[in-house]
């Protein structure tokens, strides 16, 4: 922390930045790669799976919708990250993809904000992570199939 105002007041470091000695005057040392540095924090933390982390983060920066990672430290949105596979989801800063609803079908590198195709009227599935709308069967004898279900 930097001391101001003859060391009555103390000013948090700068975003990205920090020092590891007490009564320090500057914050001269700056957040490496796969790490994050809140504002005031002595040190860095390991960028959470889910996220990156460049130099001088302040705070991590979430993977982009359509793919996921279990991985710490990343360094970048490309650094490890694995597509959403068939039949799941994945939101923004996801780290174990989210399975598809019953009667809807999610392509491979499906996210939050993707078009997924429901199963079309007179068809159904009952099952969840559905690939394709081939997977949907037809409605049973007695029952009412609207789309999506």
């Amino acid at each position: 922390m930097i001391c101001a105002n003859g060391g009555r007041d103390k000013t948090k470091c700068a975003s990205g930045t920090y020092n590891l000695v007490r009564g320090s005057s500057t914050c001269d040392l700056t957040c490496t790669v796969g790490h994050f540095c809140p504002p005031g924090y002595p040190g860095e933390l390991l960028c959470p799976p889910g996220h990156y982390c460049e130099a001088a983060s302040e705070y991590p920066t979430q993977l982009p919708e359509t793919s996921y990672s279990r991985d710490w430290g990343l360094t970048s949105a490309s650094d490890s990250i694995v597509s959403c596979p068939e039949g799941y989801t994945c939101p923004a800063g996801t780290v174990i993809p989210v399975k598809c609803a019953g009667g809807v079908a999610c392509p491979a590198g499906s996210g939050s904000t993707s078009v997924l195709t429901e199963c079309p009227a007179g068809t159904f599935s009952g099952s969840e992570a559905l690939t394709s709308v081939s997977d949907c069967i037809p409605c049973w004898k007695g029952h009412f199939c609207p789309a999506g279900v």
